[in-house]
């Protein structure tokens, strides 16, 4: 699973669309599809999308990094 596909994953699980997570991360319109491609983002623009999860869930930030970081291990190549 790449970041891209963790994120549509997240946001299914959490009823929430891709134009909720542009709008609450700051992102630009294509920006998870050319995750789910394979594009990597830049690491401080997980930690903005881990955030935004993390406030939704109501949980620290932490725990939704570590998720990110079990899940997609590339992305802290």
């Amino acid at each position: 699973m790449n970041f891209g596909q963790w994120v549509e994953y997240k946001l299914e699980k959490m009823g929430k669309s891709q134009a909720w997570l542009i709008k609450r991360a700051n992102l630009s319109e294509g920006s998870i599809q050319r995750w789910t491609k394979g594009q990597q983002p830049r690491l401080d623009t997980v930690l903005i999308v881990c955030k935004s999860i993390a406030r939704y869930e109501g949980v620290p930030v932490h725990r939704i990094v570590k998720q990110a970081i079990q899940d997609n291990p590339i992305i802290w190549r």
